[in-house]
């Protein structure tokens, strides 16, 4: 996708305190081409938000009862850091401090592991977090993490969520193979809510999920996330 095809979205961190770009620095180790969008806390202490959302017909945001599937390249930068984690995110607001969804991030811990919540977007993220539904079995210690998240709305208002990844040693960006990761199996927020104790977070009629990327910054400085070959697809049944 085109930078062009991301927007901004409601009250994220101020860009003084939170800086967001493009950089061609080698040392970044792009999986794909030159370029990488990057964040990175350079001033300020509170806590927040940097985000993008999908800016293109028919995602913006999707149709009710319907999801899809966002995936990317994203990485943690600095051995250990913490302080800021990466994410990719259906949710149903454009306000990052209110949206709520479902979230695959890497967690903001020195042992950083792929996680896949219920929630609020705005928060930081543990791997005993409130609303976790998944957690991988291995950890990700400042390396590139290609990764996938489906999300398919059944009829009956199930939310089926997948994860994947692909292991970029043996696959570049565009010719993945994607594999399940292991401690991720699907997971079904049933309609009843019965299993997380609410009803599947589907949006607001007629309107469904905003697909969003983006990084949660607990206000410690020179903190940076970094992403690259983001893609995006739409449910169109059932």
């Amino acid at each position: 996708m085109a930078q062009a095809d991301w927007a901004a979205v409601t009250n994220p961190l101020a860009s003084g305190d939170c800086r967001e770009g493009v950089s061609m620095a080698p040392s970044f180790e792009p999986p794909e081409g030159d370029f990488v969008y990057f964040f990175n806390r350079i001033a300020g202490t509170v806590a927040g938000v940097a985000a993008k959302r999908v800016n293109l017909a028919n995602f913006n945001p999707t149709a009710y009862g319907k999801g899809g599937s966002l995936w990317c390249c994203m990485r943690r930068w600095g051995s250990g850091l913490t302080g800021m984690y990466p994410f990719l995110a259906f949710v149903d607001s454009l306000d990052v401090t209110v949206a709520k969804g479902y979230i695959l991030a890497l967690t903001n811990e020195s042992a950083s592991r792929l996680i896949l919540k219920k929630g609020g977007l705005s928060g930081n993220l543990l791997s005993n977090d409130t609303g976790m539904l998944r957690l991988s079995d291995l950890a990700y210690n400042n390396k590139w993490v290609n990764a996938r998240l489906d999300l398919i709305v059944n009829p009956q208002g199930d939310a089926v969520l997948n994860v994947y990844e692909n292991d970029l040693d043996s696959h570049a960006p565009g010719a993945e193979v994607w594999t399940p990761v292991d401690g991720m199996d699907m997971y079904v927020d049933d309609s009843g809510g019965i299993l997380t104790g609410s009803v599947p977070t589907l949006g607001t009629t007629p309107n469904g999920y905003y697909l969003v990327y983006g990084v949660y910054s607990t206000g410690q400085l020179l903190r940076a996330c970094m992403f690259d070959y983001i893609k995006v697809r739409r449910q169109l049944t059932p």
